[in-house]
């Protein structure tokens, strides 16, 4: 170690011994890919057979990561609301293919008259941007985006075509929900799915779940500098910023009144165990209640967006609410579900290979190429299965 550099913990956790690759992959991702703090949780036939975490949570203090740091899992968290939604659906509670102007009725003008929340989850309704000017606390408060969704058109025909919602999901599926439910998603997810699982995942954190929390590193100066040189009229540029072009891969992720917000498309806090935890869960693995039954659950995974992405500008693959297997990755199964997250986070099911995965870091990636970092692990993973 050189004079003055910040002392780096190593990795802790464990693996069993069939997926010892998976261990070493995980300390590659430290000594060769630029690693800073980050967990792993792998399920495999019934059972947790790796959980591993290792580095900083907060390098400025030197603040080790621990089995119970919860770090910031950006859009894995459409995968919690997705869940939360089906859930309530199971229950009658809300309708996924009427028109959300039967329950929210102001949002029935400007040509969204005909938008379902299945449009919604499966990033069919146009709605990728916020028009307007909003401060951050405007935001957060929630009614002004809710007003400005009210007015917005759509920037396709509803149906017509998918792209990305990659901000607009939280206040579509939050206000929808609460419509129907009477509460939040992060409410309902919290009593009604985290609880009685034991998931270490939230949305919107208390004072003491803060104190847990790992801090985001922000990407790299070439990650702004992209993403300075998209047009301003780009919708992927449009949608990553809305509402009111707020929105970067920054320091401002960390602060307090972001945190305890809820946003149930970018900014829940989990455990790699919990996140796993969930994915095991609706698998049916060992003594877990899977949380949705399996009519619920076969229709979140059914297809409903292929092919070239609006917003993002290339292929994806959407069901309602979950990516699906072409989003996920190269080695993942062909029947694979869950959600990725900016910056590399990583949660999914394979029920072909019998699989529950998540991976949660706290330095942001963004490249040209896939994350050499879930690549690594997801090619270890995959390995050790083919052995078994």
């Amino acid at each position: 170690m050189t004079a003055g550099a910040p002392h780096r913990p190593g990795v802790d956790g464990w693996a069993e011994p069939r997926f010892a690759a998976v261990a070493s992959a995980f300390r590659r991702n430290f000594t060769d890919h630029g690693e800073v703090g980050a967990a792993v949780s792998v399920w495999h036939d019934g059972r947790e057979v790796a959980s591993l975490w290792g580095g900083l949570a907060d390098p400025p203090t030197g603040r080790p990561w621990s089995p119970d740091t919860i770090a910031l899992v950006f859009s894995m968290t459409k995968a919690l609301s997705t869940t939360a939604v089906f859930h309530l659906a199971e229950r009658d509670g809300i309708p996924l293919d009427r028109p959300i102007c039967d329950y929210w009725p102001e949002f029935g003008r400007a040509g969204k008259e005909t938008i379902t929340l299945r449009h919604v989850l499966s990033h069919r309704a146009g709605l990728p941007v916020i028009d307007g000017d909003f401060d951050l606390g405007s935001v957060l408060a929630w009614e002004p985006v809710i007003r400005a969704l009210e007015a917005q058109r759509p920037v396709w025909r509803p149906d017509g075509d998918h792209g990305y919602h990659i901000r607009t999901f939280s206040w579509l599926v939050g206000e929808a929900f609460r419509r129907c439910a009477g509460t939040t998603v992060g409410a309902y997810f919290a009593a009604e799915i985290a609880a009685p699982l034991g998931l270490d995942w939230h949305l919107g954190l208390t004072g003491a779940q803060e104190d847990r929390a790992a801090s985001i590193i922000p990407p790299g100066l070439e990650y702004f500098r992209y993403w300075a040189s998209l047009p301003e009229e780009s919708l992927l540029r449009r949608a990553g910023a809305a509402p009111g072009g707020l929105f970067k891969y920054d320091s401002m992720w960390n602060e307090s009144r972001l945190r305890t917000t809820e946003l149930c498309s970018s900014n829940s806090y989990a455990t790699a165990g919990g996140v796993a935890r969930l994915y095991a869960a609706l698998l049916g693995f060992g003594d877990l209640t899977s949380p949705l039954g399996e009519a619920a659950l076969a229709d979140a995974r059914t297809r409903r967006s292929r092919g070239p992405d609006a917003v993002l500008e290339i292929d994806t693959d959407f069901g309602s609410g979950f990516h699906l297997a072409g989003s996920l990755g190269v080695r993942v199964g062909a029947s694979s579900f869950g959600h990725a997250g900016a910056g590399g986070s990583l949660g999914f099911a394979d029920p072909d290979h019998g699989l529950a995965f998540a991976y949660v870091p706290n330095r942001l990636y963004f490249g040209l190429r896939p994350d050499p970092r879930t690549d690594g692990l997801l090619s270890a993973v995959y390995d050790c299965v083919a052995r078994v």
